[in-house]
């Protein structure tokens, strides 16, 4: 699909001038169906400049949740994951819910622009503004894990932690359970869904909830990574490495690696 590929490019060379008769060249297209893609970009929301007689530049600042975007900037092993953006869903836990009953595979990973239901311990409302922040469910069929229910709300957590601190620098640390939090303010909740088998007790599924306050207000208990930085993040870029970290976890309490996360976690607990 030209959008698809035009899409990639541009987000490979963001913030430079891409001619458009080279890009229909390199990609084997009319310079007529660029312009067409470049315009549902636009209508899509992505900022793309027309400069006369230059090319098009998507802008730094351009930050539309991108299936492209994440998917470059996973790991290999995640490469084929499928991944659902929406503009706008009820709630990404849910949808990763209805994906497991489907039968989707483990890493399936659901992202939005905004939640209208979004919910956090207890079922408490989460706000989820468009735009504002990363809403993010990975699903996950978790074997060979002693206790689920206590080490998965762990990885995430940690993959939250390390996520944040590859793309953006800030050091955040982990309150009560799986709150994540900078300097005494809450940065991000965690919500762990499982289903269990009812006879043996093993979990089926779990669907691995986040949700990290990126651009939003400072308020008396949160804040927001722009705000403890004053800088400007890519939301897809940050869904990318929380996904890395958490797939690298994973991997490592299945190899035996527990007592080495357990630490990393106490060490986050105690900042």
């Amino acid at each position: 699909m030209s959008r698809d590929r035009i899409l990639a490019y541009f987000e490979e060379h963001k913030g430079e001038v891409v001619p458009g008769n080279e890009l229909a060249l390199l990609l084997g297209i009319t310079r007529s169906a660029v312009w067409k893609s470049v315009q549902q970009l636009r209508q899509e929301g992505y900022d793309i400049t027309s400069l006369k007689r230059t090319g098009y530049r998507l802008e730094e600042n351009s930050d539309i949740l991108s299936e492209v975007k994440i998917r470059s900037g996973l790991s290999a092993p995640l490469k084929n994951a499928r991944i659902a953006v929406y503009k706008s869903v009820d709630s990404t836990n849910l949808q990763i819910k209805l994906a497991a009953l489907k039968g989707d595979g483990e890493w399936t990973i659901a992202a939005s622009e905004e939640q209208t239901k979004g919910r956090g311990h207890r079922q408490r409302e989460y706000p989820s503004p468009s735009g504002k922040g990363v809403y993010l469910s990975v699903l996950l069929r978790p074997r060979g894990l002693s206790d689920p229910r206590r080490e998965l709300p762990m990885l995430a957590a940690l993959a939250v932690c390390g996520g944040i601190r590859e793309r953006t620098g800030v050091a955040a640390g982990i309150a009560g359970a799986d709150d994540i939090v900078y300097g005494g303010k809450k940065l991000c909740g965690i919500l762990c869904e499982m289903m269990c088998e009812c006879e043996s007790g093993q979990v089926e599924f779990a669907a691995i909830g986040m949700g990290i306050r990126v651009y939003m207000p400072e308020e008396e208990s949160e804040t927001s990574l722009g705000t403890v930085t004053g800088r400007y993040y890519n939301r897809s870029e940050l869904i990318s490495a929380i996904v890395n970290r958490l797939y690298e976890q994973y991997t490592a309490l299945q190899a035996g690696e527990g007592e080495r996360l357990l630490k990393d976690y106490r060490r986050l607990q105690a900042k």
